[in-house]
């Protein structure tokens, strides 16, 4: 049975902004929607029920209910999945490929190519390390990437940045409302910025001029949570050769 969040990836690019909020809804709650009728989701989230049941046939149910029970299984499956199995994660690098194949790569190639500084933020420790991993990639390719540390350093480096550079923000969830006045200030300053999250609706797809998705199930037990930081690493794989690729292309012709 297909998971959750592999169903979001599957019909993302399908469903119309009011969905996309619908499907946020539910993954943000999927135990509390698995124990909800129709008509209180409806009353909640203030979309008709007839717009939820069109929802559901539009991701292969046949309506509310078969979806309901969906998630009420699937709840069950992650209670009980294991992490001491590795497969899991060829999952995850498969639905992170198939959202950066569903992306406009090649403007963001773009951008990196006429970009004079790449600015990156990781709002996390895990984050971080995949900026100094991504930094240390790109080396090759003669880009200028500073990596900005603190949330008071974007500020700092707000007022040296111009429309010729990149602001990429790493994160897992999105939420970044604890910056969102810094990158205003780069906004101002015409820098693009890109996001780099797990898919979904949040504030740093709504601030970004561009979004990457990757996919990294989460595994929670009493005693601690797990998420593995591999599919990042793996996408911003895809962005160097996608990087290396359209170069060669265009030297070509």
């Amino acid at each position: 049975m297909l998971k959750l969040k592999a169903l979001f990836t599957k019909y993302y690019q399908q469903l119309t902004s009011n969905e996309k909020y619908l499907f946020q809804y539910i993954l943000d709650r999927p135990q509390e929607i698995a124990n909800m009728s129709i008509s209180d989701l409806s009353e909640s989230i203030h979309i008709s029920t007839s717009s939820i049941s069109r929802f559901c046939q539009k991701i292969g149910f046949d309506g509310y209910s078969e979806f309901r029970y969906f998630l009420s299984n699937n709840e069950n499956e992650e209670k009980h999945a294991q992490i001491s199995d590795p497969d899991y994660i060829f999952e995850d690098f498969y639905s992170t490929k198939k959202l950066f194949n569903q992306a406009d790569s090649r403007k963001l190639i773009s951008w990196l190519e006429e970009a004079n500084i790449i600015f990156c933020y990781g709002t996390g420790m895990g984050q971080r390390l995949v900026i100094k991993d991504f930094i240390r990639k790109m080396l090759p390719l003669k880009k200028i990437v500073i990596e900005i540390e603190a949330p008071t350093e974007l500020s700092y480096y707000s007022h040296n940045s111009n429309a010729q550079d990149i602001l990429m923000i790493f994160s897992l969830s999105g939420n970044v409302d604890n910056i969102v006045s810094q990158v205003a200030l780069f906004k101002q300053k015409q820098v693009r910025i890109v996001g780099v999250s797990q898919l979904g609706q949040s504030v740093l797809s709504d601030l970004s001029d561009f979004n990457l998705y990757y996919q990294s199930q989460v595994f929670a037990s009493e005693m601690d949570t797990y998420v593995s930081f591999l599919p990042i690493h793996y996408l911003t794989d895809l962005i160097i050769l996608a990087y290396k690729n359209q170069s060669d292309n265009e030297e070509l012709s």
